[in-house]
């Protein structure tokens, strides 16, 4: 009886070693279905991630090809892509020292009186919001990151009444000690990026003048001028 009884723990602990090396070689796979659910929750539209690579001795993780999707309506185009971010873990399970994106690319799609970042925009704000109690779930815990930073971001601007696609730089986003669920914070910092590329459509809107940048046989896009003129600044 003995015998079989140490059979069966062995059983269980070769078990229970068979998940764990499961898990851990797939670590990269459980990150990447991680970014996923929480950047789709945030802005109601699919984020898919090629891959992430995790360097666990480095504390350090790189995402590679991020992508969000434009609200339905509009292109097949990702509203938004990043091809790299290098994330930096601190001390702690749920503590980020640094996240840092460079040169993500960004489209802003006039249609009408609307555009796709705008609707991304509106989700964002929703997914925002200081953590509740039910945060602390298990499955859905609070994180804390030290700085994110998003650097040479490039938009680039279209819709029929445009002669051609303009393109333009956005600045620099740099935002510091962020506290919420995944989905909370990745609300926070959509809501902030789109936030200062619309401002910055509007703003070169206003610097070209809307003669240079839209077609005159459309009557100088009447639809495309209340949709700057909402962002601010330009009056009919």
């Amino acid at each position: 009886m003995r015998k079989f009884i140490w059979i069966g723990v062995l059983v269980v602990l070769l078990a229970a070693a068979g998940v764990a090396y499961y898990a851990f070689s797939n670590l990269d796979s459980f990150a990447k279905g991680f970014i996923e659910k929480a950047g789709s929750q945030a802005l109601g539209v699919a984020v898919k991630v090629d891959s992430v690579n995790l360097q666990l001795s480095e504390r350090q993780a790189t995402v590679k090809g991020l992508t969000v999707a434009n609200p339905p309506g509009y292109s097949s185009q990702p509203a938004m892509s990043f091809a790299s971010i290098t994330v930096q873990v601190g001390e702690g399970d749920a503590n980020i020292k640094k996240i840092e994106a460079i040169n993500p690319k960004i489209r802003v799609e006039l249609k009408g009186k609307e555009n796709n970042l705008s609707q991304l925009q509106a989700q964002a704000k929703k997914a925002e919001g200081k953590p509740s109690p039910s945060a602390a779930k298990k499955d859905d815990p609070v994180f804390s990151i030290g700085l994110l930073r998003v650097q040479g971001a490039q938009a680039t601007i279209t819709g029929p009444d445009l002669k051609q696609p303009v393109d333009l730089g956005v600045r620099d986003l740099e935002m510091k000690n962020l506290k919420g669920t995944a989905s909370q914070i990745a609300g926070q910092v959509f809501d902030r990026l789109l936030g200062i590329t619309l401002e910055k459509a509007a703003s070169v809107a206003v610097q070209r003048g809307l003669g240079q940048i839209i077609n005159k046989e459309a009557g100088y896009g009447s639809e495309v001028t209340n949709f700057l003129e909402k962002l601010g600044g330009v009056k009919k």
